[in-house]
């Protein structure tokens, strides 16, 4: 019986060794995914900061062509408003064209 009981335990101690050599295996893979995770990660986190400060060097030039597109909008504004005015003072008056003999513009 006690060579029985041996066998038993040795047969249960192989299977124990088996499973632990194969845990072993894993977990050496597990940290070999890890390692390349933690690896791309590194990367991706040092391509996000310098991106950051890229568009930090680009925020004064964006917002000087900002102020620009202001300042060139409020000036279209202005020769749209003034050319209305010119047209409509054009309208009301009667233009003499300098240089045509009267009653030209009727024949």
């Amino acid at each position: 019986m006690p060579t029985t009981m041996q066998s038993k335990f040795d047969k249960i101690l192989a299977a124990i060794v088996g499973t632990k050599a194969a845990l072993q295996q894993d977990v050496g893979a597990v940290s070999v995914g890890l390692e390349l995770l933690h690896a791309e990660h590194r990367k991706l986190a040092q391509r996000v900061q310098e991106t950051e400060h890229e568009l930090e060097d680009m925020r004064p030039a964006q917002e000087a062509v900002m102020q620009k597109v202001a300042a060139l909008t409020d000036r279209i504004n202005i020769r749209e408003y003034c050319t209305e005015d010119v047209e409509g003072r054009n309208r009301q008056n009667n233009v003499c064209i300098v240089g045509l003999p009267k009653g030209t513009e009727r024949k």
